[in-house]
């Protein structure tokens, strides 16, 4: 019995490439999804979208997080002043 041909285009990394890069990823703590692409597109020769880079993470276990937005009228002294309450 023969497994079915996969459907779909082919993938742009080979399972090599991607081993490759998850040791890339695992240097560093925290990555920008831009960062990423721009990794790739250098170390790899290919270029993917944000959607794709995110899927590709996944696909590492590894978690993607947006950013937490700050905000701008925050004081800077904001734990100062609540602590003194």
């Amino acid at each position: 019995m023969q497994s079915k041909p996969k459907s779909g285009r082919r993938a742009w990394l080979s399972d090599e490439n991607k081993k490759e890069l998850e040791a890339m990823l695992k240097e560093k703590d925290t990555w920008k999804t831009r960062e990423i692409q721009d990794l790739v597109k250098k170390e790899l020769g290919v270029e993917y979208s944000s959607w794709q880079i995110r899927r590709i993470i996944k696909s590492f276990m590894m978690k993607y997080a947006k950013p937490m937005q700050k905000y701008y009228k925050k004081p800077k002294n904001a734990e100062e002043i609540l602590k003194k309450h």
